[in-house]
């Protein structure tokens, strides 16, 4: 039986020789002088103490004189530090916490990138942190010198709980290995089948004739959650959690709207205990808690003295996932008893979702539970605010709604769209694109003017090796999704008057870099971005 230590200890007992080592040596120190020269006790005593921090504040300037020197050897010159008025500047940490809840999300980097350059050092806990975003350092970091850069350990350990060691948390070999397992399941003919999306966009969009026909308004974002949920985890596991079914909230005030029947008020009580629902608001828990250990840097297991957080959390996701990697694994065991090595040779089906891809390639259960869940956040979570943001900007822009519906009922009319189909439809791409909302932008003359030329000015699905492999199925699903709500419905209104006041942007919200000073939702942030 092992025995696994608390988070907190785990960590103390690491930097523990480290932190003996100068007390130590201030002993043996004093035991040598003092067979030839008396010491006062309170001396020795005092010497021990202080020790400790005058070797590690001793070690942090060697550092960063090692640092200097190395910079100018190679011609560089250091990036200049943002640093706090307390030692390790902990006041900053304050500072994030305060824009984590009334600020757009890197709002300070827009704003420090104005202040101090495209390169800074932001320096918590005596941890140097770079932020680039110069295009030809990014540049060099993702692509032309990547193997130069890695996730490294504290990186890996912030988030083992989570994602363990997938494709999103690994370097090196186990990088190349993950890397190379998922790579062929992502195949044009295999994210060109959209029969998952078909039938999951078809229940979402009933959903929302129903709801609509009752007289309420619906949470887009929490339907199209569900929506990329059931889709990832059929896509992947051939089984979908069929968070659909649990059916769609209600607004939290619904004074002006019909008031909710018994049966309605019945399903509504049923969210809360439904498998999906507990899935899909455990597995963001386990995202925010694992984003918010970066706050503290290497030291976040002391704010997780006794327990890991997140691990409690996965708890839940795992029973999920377990009994069908067992199944999965057990039905390989069978057919290899039955068809000894037919299933190397030509006759071989091809694998119909992920999970039943790893089992060919490995046996081991955590290499293929943590492939399946990294796929899982990237599939589910970044798709799904895409198009959040993207009805919300229909919401707000009904003359790009004409456009865009005129594109798709021009090529498609009513009929399932095909791959083909999506990959014609310039204006769609385009209103897909835009951060700074101008779909216009991939359009004219400005593609080839800044993008085309440079483009590592644009990257939602990174660059270099480390390029999402599922870009395509990520784009094609929202295409999909987008195409059949737009064949569907003509207009589209966001209504606030019901929403909770406490998740409108705040206060100094609108002054903050980032946002265009008109937003009518609050963007939050955990691994991805999220309305609140």
């Amino acid at each position: 039986m092992s025995i696994t230590l608390p988070p907190g200890f785990k960590l103390l007992l690491s930097i523990l020789p480290r932190a003996l080592l100068p007390p130590t040596l201030v002993l043996v120190a004093t035991k040598l002088i003092r067979s030839h020269l008396e010491l006062p006790s309170w001396l020795v005593f005092l010497s021990s103490v202080l020790s400790l921090p005058v070797m590690f504040t001793m070690s942090l300037y060697w550092k960063d004189w090692m640092n200097r020197r190395a910079a100018r050897a190679q011609g560089a010159v250091m990036p200049p530090m943002i640093s706090g008025r307390l030692p390790g500047s902990v006041d900053l940490l304050k500072v994030i916490k305060q824009d984590h809840e009334c600020r757009f999300p890197g709002y300070r980097i827009f704003e420090r990138s104005e202040q101090y350059g495209h390169t800074y050092n932001f320096r918590v806990y005596f941890e140097n942190r770079i932020i680039v975003t110069e295009p030809e350092y990014i540049k060099i970091v993702l692509a032309t010198d990547f193997a130069g850069y890695e996730k490294g350990p504290e990186f890996r350990l912030q988030f083992n709980a989570l994602l363990g060691t997938g494709v999103f948390n690994s370097d090196g070999e186990m990088w190349k290995f993950h890397r190379a397992m998922t790579r062929p399941f992502f195949s044009r003919d295999r994210i060109s089948h959209f029969d998952i999306f078909d039938r999951h966009a078809e229940d979402a969009l009933n959903l929302i004739k129903e709801r609509t026909r009752e007289g309420y308004p619906i949470d887009w974002q929490d339907l199209v959650s569900r929506f990329t949920l059931d889709s990832a985890t059929e896509f992947l596991f051939g089984l979908d959690v069929r968070s659909l079914s649990a059916g769609l909230p209600y607004p939290p005030s619904i004074s002006s709207f019909p008031p909710l029947d018994a049966l309605k008020q019945s399903k509504l009580n049923l969210q809360d205990t439904h498998p999906a629902n507990i899935f899909a608001q455990t597995f963001l828990r386990a995202q925010v808690t694992s984003t918010h250990r970066g706050r503290y840097g290497p030291m976040w297991p002391l704010f997780e003295f006794w327990k890991d957080k997140v691990k409690e959390q996965m708890k839940v996701i795992d029973q999920f996932i377990e009994p069908l990697l067992t199944e999965a694994l057990s039905k390989k065991t069978k057919m290899e008893d039955t068809e000894g090595s037919k299933r190397d040779g030509e006759d071989q089906e091809e694998e119909e979702t992920l999970l039943a891809h790893l089992i060919n390639l490995t046996d081991d259960p955590q290499i293929i539970r943590d492939e399946t869940l990294n796929i899982l956040l990237a599939g589910r979570d970044t798709t799904a605010m895409t198009l959040t943001a993207a009805v919300y900007m229909l919401a707000l822009h009904p003359d790009m709604l004409a456009t865009l519906r005129a594109e798709v009922l021009e090529k498609v009319d009513t009929r399932r769209p095909s791959y083909d189909d999506i990959r014609d439809m310039k204006y769609l791409r385009a209103f897909i694109n835009a951060m700074d909302f101008d779909p216009d932008r991939f359009l004219d003359e400005r593609l080839s003017k800044y993008l085309t030329s440079n483009p590592f000015i644009f990257l939602p699905f990174n660059a270099g090796p480390r390029i999402c492999l599922g870009q395509q199925f990520a784009y094609n699903e929202v295409s999909f999704m987008l195409i059949r709500l737009v064949q569907q419905f003509s207009s589209i209104l966001l209504v606030q008057k019901e929403a909770n006041p406490e998740k409108m942007p705040p206060p100094g919200w609108a002054e903050s870099k980032g946002s265009n000073g008109k937003d009518q939702v609050r963007i939050r942030a955990h691994l991805t971005m999220f309305v609140d």
